[in-house]
Parts: structure tokens; C-alpha cells; sequence
């Protein structure tokens, strides 16, 4: 009879990881109702939308949907199994994605070690874990990241193979898939650059393959609804000037867990690159030095620098680096345990090993299954704060239509739980917009001289909008908006006379609770 596998260390903190991304899956996500409401339309009509359907605002403007083969199956999976479905789902991808970080970690270091660099890229990802396309990034990321220095190190072409597949799917989910290319493209600089500073060798050879598997990967971007308008479209939202009104893409604050992890990171890397044994390969600084780049210039990217630096960390580490730090600290190790309990500590445990571990995962199990309810509830207040969803689901219970001013980050909510109504005034989609509508916007939110005009062109007859945003002060004062709904954080404002008002007031309180 065969032995079952031995629970690892490795595979119980994997799966513990798992655990609390399932429960830390922000299900309030401003970003996550846009796409779960989009993947409901493309189920609905079996097609994609020419034209944006959801705002009031921006109706004929055409709607690139380039993450839609993450926006079906998303509703999909929402329809089927509810919102644990959709943090499973979420949880699910970002431990493969973990999971692939620490196999390319583990390649360079033993166990423990390889756990504690790989964890600081788990924090950065726990940190991301949301319903949004940007899971299958970093999954897919870490799957290139894996398949090209599989190449280096070992020469086998075959590892490369699969990149143009991963590609075709990436370029349909998310607008990351830039990053994939990226890779490739700084494998290839890294390489022309070992072979204009090194004398010639073997790896002269070595070029040709990451070119060819490059613009494999780049034809197989091309098949998607829009073909070459795909490429551009990563490079025009970045380009936008009102994406520096969105948080996440912001540079980073280091007064941030996120930014800090990757500080930390980034300090690691550089010393084990000054204690290695053998002169870096360009690989080793090229990729690393661009990628932080990256993540300096916009928050976004800090999961893929952490990533990233992680791989590099123990690549370096593997070189020498932990023999030289070992040596340095060798008067502060212990000194070997003797008698019955230093035999214990440095028996190997066996098969006990796996029983520990898997204890742990039980108790990890239970803690977790005990701490979903008070933790969904802990979400829902701070989501309120996010996407005004108490707010929301008052103007929808009163059945208010018409055209609603809504804040930048409820419009995804106001845009799934409004179906039926006139539709959206922002939300989301700042590229489908455009700067000049969004620059407008936030000129009327904010009250800067103009916002009358700019509000009554739209015709809008409630807002819903945070309690601190000068728009309501301005409002309340001028007299022709009354508060219909108020809470901690939002307030609803309604038209005096509208028929809006008239469908608010029926409501029993103005603190009413969902």
C-alpha cells in the first residue's frame, strides 16, 4: 500500500495563506460590482457592447471591453455559488499564484528560507486580493517570471512553450498582460547586454529563443475582439491625467504596509547583490531595476515588484550571500543541545511532521470558518465608506430614478444594484470617459468656480455622494437639494419637487439601515 504524501511546511503555509485570502477578499471592492454587473450584460445578450449601456452621461461613447473573459465567468460563478463563491474563486487564484512564487524561490534556497523571502511576497498579495482581473496578472506573471529564468538557468527552450498560450488568455482578462511582454523584452536587452560585455560563449545562443517566443506572445495578444487597439489601450490609460485622480495609481506612500514590504525588498536585494560570490548576471539587475521603476511611479505595480524583487532576493542569496552571513554570525549560534531533549529537537520528525501540519490546517480551517461572519460584517461597514452601498440600496428600495450624481467609487455599486434605472453618472471605466468629462466631474464634486453650470447641464435630480465632499455643503446651502437618506459616511441628496423627492420621503427614517 502506498504512503499518502507528506503535508509539507511549505504546502500547510500555502494553504493556511489560502485561508485568510478567502477571508480578506474585499467583496466591496469599488472595481469588483463594474465587472460582476458587465459579466451579467455579456450572459444576458451573448455579445460584446459597442457602446457603453450603463451611464447617463458618456451613452454613445464606444466601450473597449478588454477583460471580458474575466467578466463572464466572474457572474458566472456569482450566479452559481453567491459571494463565498466569488471569494473562493478569488482565494483559489492568488495561492496559485503564491504557490508559483514559492516554486521558483525554492528552486534557489532550502525550505525555511524560501518560506520567509516568499512570505514577503504573500503580504503584498494578501494585500491584493479582490474580485478583479488583476489576480490572474500576478498569477500569470509569476508563470513567465518562472518559465524564463527555467530557460536561463537550464537552457530547456521547452519551458517557453507555453508563454504565446498564457498570452492569448491574458490579453482577453486584463490589460497587464503588457507586463508579460515586458518580461520577455527585458530578458532580451539582459541578454544582448551579457553578450556585448562578456567574451563569446555558449550563451551567444541564448537571444534567439526569447526573441522568437516574444513575438509569439505578441501575435497571440492579437487574438482578441479588438486586435492591435489592445496594445494601445494599457498605454492611453496610463496616459490619462485623470487616472492620478484613482488611488491606485498614485505613487506609492510609504507610510503604507504595501510600500514598505517593497522598501524592505528592495534594501534586501541590493546588499545580497553586493555580497554575491560571482558578478550578477544582467538579468539579475536589469529585470529588478526596471520593475521597481514601475512600481515607484505607480502603487498598482507594488504586488509585481514584490514579486519580483522575492525571485531575485533568493536568486542572489543562493549565490553565496547566506554561506558569507552564516560565517559573520557563527559565534551566535547555539551550541549543540545534549542529553534526551537535545536528542528530540534534532530528530527528524517524519511522519509526525505531516500530523503537526496537518493539525495546524484543521485548526486554520476552523479559525477561519469562525471568523467569516464577524469579519464580512467588519467589511461591510468599511465598505460602506468605499462604495456608498447603504446609500445605494436606500435610492433603490425607494425606487428613485432618473439622472443621479453619484461619487467616482460607488458607480460600479450604483451600476449593479440600479438595473433598470437611467444609469450611471461616473464610475469606473475613466478611459471610456475621458479626461475632459472626468476632469469636469471633479470639478463639480469638489465645487470649483464653474460646478453650477457643469451640474445643471446634467439635469441631475439626487446625489449620492460622501458626507465630507464640498458638492453637499454647496448643495444644502443653496436650498433647491434636502437630505433624503444620511449615515456615517454618505448622504443622499434629492431634488426639491422631483419626483425623486417625492419617492424618498416615503421612506420611514433618515438613518435608514439596510
Amino acid at each position: 500500500m502506498n504512503k499518502l504524501p507528506r503535508l509539507d511546511l511549505s504546502t500547510t503555509v500555502i494553504a493556511v495563506f489560502g485561508m485568510v485570502a478567502f477571508l480578506y477578499t474585499r467583496v466591496y471592492d469599488p472595481d469588483y460590482f463594474f465587472h460582476l454587473r458587465t459579466g451579467q450584460w455579456l450572459l444576458e445578450h451573448g455579445r460584446l457592447p459597442e457602446t457603453d449601456p450603463f451611464s447617463f452621461t458618456r451613452p454613445d461613447a464606444r466601450w473597449i471591453l478588454f477583460e471580458w473573459l474575466f467578466q463572464g465567468p466572474l457572474a458566472l460563478v456569482h450566479s452559481t455559488f453567491g459571494t463565498n463563491g466569488v471569494r473562493a474563486m478569488s482565494a483559489i487564484v492568488m495561492v496559485a499564484g503564491c504557490w508559483v512564487v514559492h516554486g521558483i524561490i525554492r528552486r534557489y534556497l532550502a525550505e525555511v528560507p524560501a518560506l520567509v523571502v516568499s512570505c514577503f511576497a504573500f503580504c503584498l498579495l494578501l494585500g491584493s486580493v479582490a474580485p478583479r482581473p488583476q489576480i490572474f496578472t500576478f498569477l500569470f506573471f509569476a508563470l513567465y517570471l518562472r518559465a524564463i529564468l527555467i530557460y536561463l538557468d537550464e537552457g530547456r527552450v521547452r519551458s517557453l512553450a507555453l508563454l504565446p498560450v498564457l498570452c492569448a488568455v491574458w490579453a482577453n482578462m486584463h490589460g497587464g498582460f503588457v507586463a508579460g511582454l515586458v518580461l520577455l523584452g527585458l530578458t532580451a536587452v539582459s541578454l544582448v547586454l551579457e553578450r556585448l560585455l562578456s567574451p563569446p560563449g555558449p550563451s551567444r545562443g541564448r537571444l534567439v529563443p526569447i526573441l522568437v517566443t516574444l513575438a509569439a506572445c505578441i501575435a497571440a495578444a492579437l487574438i482578441n475582439p479588438y486586435t492591435y487597439e489592445l496594445f494601445l489601450y494599457p498605454f492611453k490609460v496610463s496616459g490619462m491625467t485623470s487616472t492620478r485622480m484613482i488611488e491606485e495609481w498614485l505613487t506609492p506612500d510609504f507610510r503604507s504596509t504595501g510600500a514598505l514590504v517593497v522598501a524592505a525588498l528592495a534594501f534586501m536585494y541590493f546588499v545580497a547583490q553586493v555580497l554575491r560570490a560571482r558578478t550578477p548576471p544582467a538579468v539579475d539587475i536589469v529585470i529588478p531595476l526596471a520593475i521597481m521603476v514601475l512600481a515607484m511611479d505607480s502603487r498598482r505595480h507594488l504586488p509585481l515588484a514584490a514579486i519580483t524583487l522575492s525571485v531575485f532576493l533568493a536568486r542572489a542569496l543562493s549565490d553565496g550571500v547566506l554561506a558569507r552571513i552564516g560565517t559573520a554570525f557563527e559565534t551566535w549560534r547555539p551550541r549543540k543541545s545534549s542529553g534526551a531533549i537535545g536528542n528530540l529537537a534534532t530528530r527528524d520528525l517524519g511522519h509526525a511532521e505531516g500530523v503537526i501540519n496537518a493539525g495546524l490546517l484543521v485548526a486554520a480551517g476552523i479559525t477561519a470558518a469562525l471568523l467569516l461572519p464577524v469579519h464580512a460584517m467588519r467589511q461591510a461597514d468599511q465598505g460602506n465608506r468605499a462604495i456608498g452601498w447603504k446609500a445605494i440600496d436606500f435610492v433603490a428600495e425607494r425606487g428613485i430614478r432618473g439622472r443621479g450624481l453619484n461619487e467616482y467609487g460607488f458607480g460600479g455599486y450604483h451600476m449593479y444594484r440600479l438595473v433598470g434605472g437611467a444609469g450611471t453618472f461616473v464610475d469606473g471605466r475613466a478611459d471610456t470617459f475621458g479626461d475632459a468629462f472626468m476632469n469636469e466631474y471633479a470639478r463639480i464634486v469638489n465645487g470649483v468656480e464653474g460646478w453650477d453650470e457643469a451640474l445643471a447641464r446634467h439635469a441631475i435630480e439626487y446625489a449620492v455622494l460622501p458626507r465630507v465632499a464640498p458638492l453637499v455643503q454647496l448643495l444644502t446651502l443653496r436650498g433647491d437639494f434636502v437630505a433624503a437618506y444620511r449615515d456615517d459616511h454618505n448622504v443622499v441628496l434629492v431634488r426639491k419637487g422631483s419626483r425623486a423627492e417625492e419617492l424618498a420621503m416615503n421612506a420611514p427614517s433618515l438613518t435608514a439601515e439596510r
